[in-house]
């Protein structure tokens, strides 16, 4: 069991990594990527793993100061992530605006270069 707790503090401390790297509370929005968004899938899936693996030492797993940092950790990131949703619903109306103008100007470059 000690090599399971051990997996979830080190769980709890990549998402609290992550969360740094966040830093909701400042006015710039954060740069949640495809690596991010990777990253956070892995730390959840590893733990998600660990625990269907677990099977009758769950109800004392549960209680270890561990996986409660790591239900913590887990929590404050939904949170962040819930708090950071409309800036990034902003990026990502943004971002496809950009990249429709950007295929617009292409559309235009390659009908002028055609004619001349």
């Amino acid at each position: 069991m000690s090599n399971e707790l051990a997996q979830f503090e080190s769980a709890a401390r990549q998402i609290e990594s992550l969360l740094a790297e966040l830093r909701p509370d400042e006015p710039a929005a954060p740069v949640i990527g495809p690596e991010w968004m990777a990253r956070a899938q892995s730390v959840v899936r590893s733990a998600d793993a660990l625990l269907a693996k677990c099977g009758p030492t769950m109800p004392k797993l549960k209680t270890a100061p561990e996986v409660c940092r790591y239900r913590k950790q887990l929590a404050a990131m939904g949170q962040a992530l819930q708090q950071l949703q409309p800036k990034l619903q902003a990026q990502s109306t943004a971002l496809r605006d950009e990249h429709m103008r950007v295929k617009r100007l292409q559309g235009w470059s390659n009908s002028v270069g055609k004619v001349m």
